[in-house]
Parts: structure tokens; C-alpha cells; sequence
């Protein structure tokens, strides 16, 4: 191998890896036009979603059709924060559509958005909730009822 091919091949390599990693980072914050669920909730308190801490205030929450991210956007604000929902969870009852949040060490953490129909979405467990869980302390749960917009499941 020539000279100028042993120092072309790292740079090539590190292009390769860069363009993966927009590509990949750009398919992450795509969130389909047709959202399969998209709801509203006005949530009176603060509250964490994993590790973000988010004020009082009206919140909408989205999951694009096969996606594994939702979309939570604080009324009047233009950026997305966008979580990894860890899990769905397929019921055969129904229940009324709203977030459940789990209250642990005095904060709020949301743990599941449910549809209102079968499916609920579980949300990042946080260390506080692990902790507690281990423990066998059972939180104390507060329900926020959910408004869907349009879509659902």
C-alpha cells in the first residue's frame, strides 16, 4: 500500500463515521407528519421525565407511527424534548387517556402516558424510581387526564 492510501484510509473511516452519525442522529429527531398519537395535558406541578426537570404548564406529547420516541413540547415553545419510551404496554381493558406520574421523594416522574384505549407508553425509569422500587416502597401515583388530538390507537 502506498503512502498517501494508509493516510486516506483514516479520513475516509472518519467521514464514514461522522455521516453515520448525522444520519443517524437526523433519523432520531424525524418524527413522522401522521403521528399515531398525539394528546395534550395541562400538568399543575413540576415534574421529571427521566432525568429532565420541567416546569408547570400545558405539555403535548407525540409518538410517530413505529417509532420508539415521543415528542414533548411545553405550549409556546418551539423545541421538542425528545425521550426513548423504554416500553409498550398492550391491555385488554380500557382506561381513561392521561400520564401517570410517580411521586418519589417529593418530585413527580412520569412513568407512563396512557392512550385511553389499550396501549400505555412507559416512560425512562429514573435512579429515585429504581431505588424505590428496590426498596419496595410503593409510590404514590397522580394521574393527569390526557386530551388526544388526533390519531390515537
Amino acid at each position: 500500500m502506498r503512502e498517501t492510501e494508509r493516510e486516506e484510509l483514516p479520513m475516509k473511516r472518519l467521514f464514514y463515521s461522522v455521516a453515520g452519525g448525522l444520519m443517524a442522529g437526523f433519523a432520531l429527531i424525524c418524527v413522522p407528519v401522521s403521528a399515531e398519537t398525539v394528546a395534550v395535558a395541562s400538568v399543575p406541578f413540576d415534574f421529571h421525565i427521566g432525568k429532565v426537570a420541567l416546569p408547570p404548564g400545558e405539555y403535548s406529547f407525540a409518538v410517530g407511527t413505529g417509532s420508539t420516541n415521543m415528542l414533548v413540547r411545553k405550549a409556546g415553545s418551539e423545541k421538542p424534548l425528545i425521550f426513548v419510551i423504554t416500553g409498550l404496554e398492550i391491555h385488554s381493558r380500557s382506561s381513561q387517556a392521561s400520564l401517570v406520574l410517580q411521586k418519589v421523594n417529593g418530585r413527580h416522574y412520569l412513568s407512563h402516558v396512557w392512550t385511553g384505549l389499550s396501549t400505555a407508553y412507559r416512560m425512562p425509569l429514573t435512579r429515585a424510581m429504581r431505588e424505590a422500587e428496590i426498596a419496595g416502597a410503593r409510590p404514590e401515583l397522580t394521574f393527569v387526564p390526557l386530551q388526544i388530538a388526533r390519531g390515537g390507537d
